[in-house]
Formats: C-alpha cells, sequence, structure tokens
C-alpha cells in the first residue's frame, strides 16, 4: 500500500496535500503562504489519542475517540472501575492519560470465580468469558517434550514417556499419581530369556536372564536355610532364585537325619521357615522384593506394588492377604 494512497484517505480534508519526501513520511501542504510541514509529523500522541490539525489555527492535537458503541459487557479495569465495554475503558484511558487495562471481565464488585474454586492434581482455573463463572481444567497437550525421553513409572503402575504426561494423567482423572521409578515400571517386559532362564531385576532395575537350570549332576549335597538338602550348591541357588527365597546354605552336607526342624514349626501365611546353624527353625518374612511394578489388588482392598509385596505386607502384619486380581483396586 503507496504511502500516497494512505495519505489520500487518512488526510484527504488538507487542501493541496502531497508528499515531499516518501521515505521520511514528510509530509507538506499549501496554506495561503506557501507550503509548510504537516504539524502531526512533529507529534507523538499516546493511549490510544490520534493527532488531528485545526483547520483555522493550522496546529496540531491530540484528540480521543468520540463515543462508542452501546453495547453492554463491562469489564473490570485495573484501576477498580467497572467500565461498559472495552472501548469506554480504552477511551477513558486516553481521557486520562494514563495506561487503563482490564483486570477481568465482569464488574470490579464481582467476586473472583476462581477465589473459592479448589483445583487439584495440576489442574487450573479458567473462568468464563462473561467472568461469572469458572472451573478447573487440566493442561491439553504437553509440548517441548520428547516422547521417547525420561521415560517414567507412575505410582498407577503405568509408564509415562515424561514428567507433563504424567501429570496430565493425574489431572484428567482427578487422583494422585506420583513417579515411582525412572523408567519403564517392568523392565523385563518384552525381555526374551533362554528357556532354562528367567527375567529377573538387579539392584539397579535391569533386566537380566537368571535361574539358569543346567546345573552340574555331581553329587556333593548341601544343606539349606528351608531344611532341604540339595544335590549341590548349584540346584540350591538355581531353586532359591526361581522361588525369589532367600535360601541360604547352613552346612555342607545332608540335611540331619530325622524329622526336618520346619515340619514342626508353624508359620503365619507367607513366611518363610529357616534353620540357622544351631538347627533351631524360626519363621522369617522376605527381606525385600523385586522392584519391578506389575500392580495387583490384595483381597484387603489395598493395592500393592507386586504380588512378592502383597505377600511381604502380609507376613509382616501376620495376617492372609490373597491375590483377589491384577491391577489397581478399583479398576
Amino acid at each position: 500500500m503507496s504511502l500516497s494512497y494512505i495519505f489520500s484517505k487518512c488526510y484527504k480534508h488538507l487542501p493541496r496535500a502531497y508528499i515531499v519526501n516518501p521515505t521520511a513520511a514528510m509530509w507538506v501542504y499549501n496554506i495561503d503562504d506557501g507550503p509548510h510541514i504537516y504539524p502531526c509529523n512533529k507529534m507523538m500522541c499516546t493511549f490510544g489519542s490520534q493527532c488531528l490539525v485545526d483547520e483555522s489555527t493550522h496546529r496540531a492535537y491530540c484528540r480521543c475517540a468520540e463515543t462508542c458503541s452501546e453495547v453492554f459487557a463491562p469489564v473490570c479495569g485495573n484501576d477498580g472501575v467497572t467500565y461498559s465495554s472495552e472501548c469506554q475503558l480504552r477511551l477513558s484511558s486516553c481521557t486520562q492519560q494514563r495506561r487503563i487495562f482490564v483486570l477481568r471481565q465482569g464488574p470490579c464488585d464481582l467476586q473472583d470465580p476462581c477465589e473459592k474454586l479448589d483445583c487439584r492434581f495440576g489442574s487450573f482455573c479458567k473462568p468464563s468469558m462473561d467472568g461469572q463463572t469458572a472451573r478447573c481444567v487440566c493442561p491439553e497437550e504437553c509440548f517441548h517434550h520428547g516422547k521417547d525421553q525420561n521415560a517414567m513409572c507412575g505410582t498407577d503402575g503405568k509408564n509415562y514417556p515424561n514428567m507433563c504426561e504424567l501429570k496430565k494423567a493425574s489431572c484428567q482423572q482427578m487422583k494422585k499419581i506420583e513417579v515411582k521409578f525412572e523408567g519403564v515400571c517392568d523392565p523385563c517386559d518384552g525381555v526374551e530369556c533362554p528357556t532354562s532362564q528367567i527375567c529377573q531385576l538387579d539392584e539397579s532395575r535391569h533386566p537380566i536372564c537368571r535361574c539358569n537350570s543346567v546345573c552340574n549332576p555331581d553329587f556333593r549335597p548341601v544343606c539349606g536355610s528351608d531344611g532341604r538338602t540339595y544335590t549341590n550348591e548349584c540346584t540350591l541357588r538355581v531353586e532359591a532364585c526361581k522361588s525369589r527365597k532367600n535360601i541360604r546354605i547352613i552346612y555342607t552336607g545332608e540335611c540331619s537325619t530325622g524329622s526336618n526342624p520346619c515340619d514342626n514349626l508353624q508359620c503365619s501365611p507367607y513366611q518363610n521357615c529357616e534353620i540357622d546353624l544351631h538347627g533351631t527353625a524360626t519363621c522369617q518374612c522376605d527381606e525385600a522384593c523385586e522392584k519391578a511394578v506389575r500392580l495387583v489388588c490384595g483381597s484387603d482392598r489395598q493395592t500393592y506394588l507386586n504380588e512378592c509385596e502383597m505377600k511381604r505386607e502380609g507376613c509382616l502384619q501376620k495376617k492372609s492377604i490373597k491375590l483377589a486380581y491384577r491391577g489397581e483396586c478399583g479398576e
């Protein structure tokens, strides 16, 4: 759009106006004593006012818009005044020559709809267009997060690609979901081990194929802490690995002849009988469980990290907690 066109539209009321220097936007117009620089060239109008030229004195002055439409859409200004519309607010800002902006939609004496709204689980308050009501909303999208980076396991037993997605799920489901582990919930998921081995997690939650069932057939008996005689140390370790129990070698050789001390000991649910070096049997709970998230719902209606954790809790509380179903309780 050319300067000549703009000038002809905006300043057509000026007599015989023309452009002297288009690049500098210097306007001149003819009056009785010859060409003059257009007065608005050096006039700076602020807060929405516009520069006009008095036709009699040829002096520039700033003027605010005269009227606003009669549309009633009240807004509250940052000056604490209620205006009938945004136009009236801008007009007041112009006439007072000070910055006034919309603080919120609706009258100033209207209570902030977000004031008594308790937005939880990462949701935030969003007022309605008229400022009368508000509601809690969740973030719709997660921007600036790589889909496959910083994967994490939530306390709900589900995998999330990043913290943003975890918080979004917590918000949408209106329940507390926190980070249980960095990385996926079950690192063994999808790991294929040889037929004779199973996948287990090490202390760093790395998947490892263990429990090799192929042992040397040599007969070198050992007595395990469970009161059983094993062909050799290898077979004991395989059994301990597969059963996920802490079975230790009490001594080399077959367990003492006679009854197994564990046979005469009545342990509570999920307790394991262990025999010490002196042949004394005691009931013990598992010291620790594998750090894999495979949520289960117990018969006590509590959600546990995995079946081992459920049994361990039952053992510690000395009560029977059975598996109701796999997954989070209430699903």
